[in-house]
């Protein structure tokens, strides 16, 4: 979850830097009838604030470094309620699409997990519409890869958390800048056994 620290950037995060920043969200958008009633867990999560937004580019980026470089899977927790809705991407360190789904997926939270070729990888969401609101809470890194990016499904709808993540990263938007593209100051991550 996002709840535990700041936003952290000197341990990998980034956003706003090839497109326009996410934003943290406490409880629900002020759009009725799109985006997360509240965080999957915690108080916060990060979403896309699609009015007067619909077209652009968002990214929200972890370079991976807890991973020590090396390639492995993530699990995350995405909303995307509105309609119309827009798409949500991850990209690998290559720019390389690794995972996409596109359209209003109903009022409630699901997990999704990706293997990686990379350490590195960029949440993309480009909202649709005014009511394409998109959010993402509880990622988890660094989890092993136990099938290659080609066999895995493209998304894991789930309403169970991941039975083993390895390493979790949160934050909490306390200290947040009020410019779009910036780097964010950083907390360690969180390691669940």
């Amino acid at each position: 979850d996002f709840e535990d620290g700041v936003f952290p950037t000197g341990h990998g995060w980034s956003t706003g830097v090839t497109g326009f920043a996410w934003e943290p969200l406490v409880g629900s958008s002020a759009t009725s009838n799109t985006g997360p009633a509240a965080a999957r867990s915690g108080s916060y999560s990060m979403y896309v604030e699609a009015s007067r937004n619909a077209g652009k580019a968002f990214d929200l980026t972890y370079d991976g470094r807890a991973c020590a470089g090396q390639p492995s899977a993530m699990s995350f927790w995405y909303s995307m309620y509105g309609s119309p809705m827009g798409t949500l991407e991850v990209k690998d360190a290559n720019g390389v699409v690794q995972w996409s789904l596109s359209g209003n997926q109903g009022d409630a939270w699901h997990q999704a997990t990706v293997a990686l070729p990379t350490a590195g990888f960029t949440f993309e969401a480009v909202p649709r519409g005014s009511r394409s609101d998109m959010a993402v809470d509880t990622v988890s890194v660094c989890n092993p890869v136990t099938a290659s990016p080609s066999t895995l499904p493209s998304a894991s709808p789930s309403k169970q958390p991941s039975a083993s993540p390895t390493v979790a990263l949160s934050f909490s938007p306390s200290i947040l800048p009020s410019a779009s593209p910036s780097m964010l100051p950083s907390t360690s991550p969180v390691v669940h056994q």
